[in-house]
């Protein structure tokens, strides 16, 4: 199995994850005692660290040239957050692990693409049909789990 292969094959099924959470998540947080409010504090700080450490973990992936290491530690970072997550007692723990599974996102989902990009300029007639791939196949796998939760 080819790098690129596996690559998408791992997206595919992070974002079936991400899928299965997303519309349940609410739930869940009202669950801990949260209300409507509180929930979308949550989400909107969620997305804005997203947003702020892609660009830092983009730079620090162009400065260092260690995507592999950014992505492994991203997708393990992801996991230890959201394992976390599982467990608390009400919401208010969820706010510094959001942060913290949201930094990991970021770690992961900026790396993947700058890693797929590298391994793509081996292959400059298909890169964009790859990369479509790549990407169509994680929304695909989100947008399915998103249907059926």
């Amino acid at each position: 199995m080819s790098n690129i292969t596996r690559m998408t094959a791992i997206a595919f099924i992070l974002f079936m994850s991400s899928g299965i959470t997303g519309p349940v998540n609410s739930l869940y947080v009202e669950s801990l005692g949260a209300g409507y409010v509180v929930i979308g504090v949550l989400g909107t700080v969620t997305s804005l660290t997203t947003i702020l450490f892609s660009y830092v973990w983009g730079r620090a992936s162009d400065y260092l040239g260690q995507r592999k290491i950014f992505l492994v530690s991203g997708l393990a970072a992801w996991a230890l957050a959201y394992g976390l997550m599982a467990g608390v007692p009400n919401y208010r723990y969820l706010f510094p692990l959001r942060v913290f599974a949201a930094i990991a996102q970021a770690a992961y989902g900026t790396a993947s693409l700058a890693l797929m990009g590298d391994l793509l300029e081996q292959h400059p007639d298909a890169r964009g049909r790859r990369m479509g791939t790549f990407r169509g196949l994680g929304s695909l796998g989100f947008g399915l789990m998103a249907f059926l939760s």
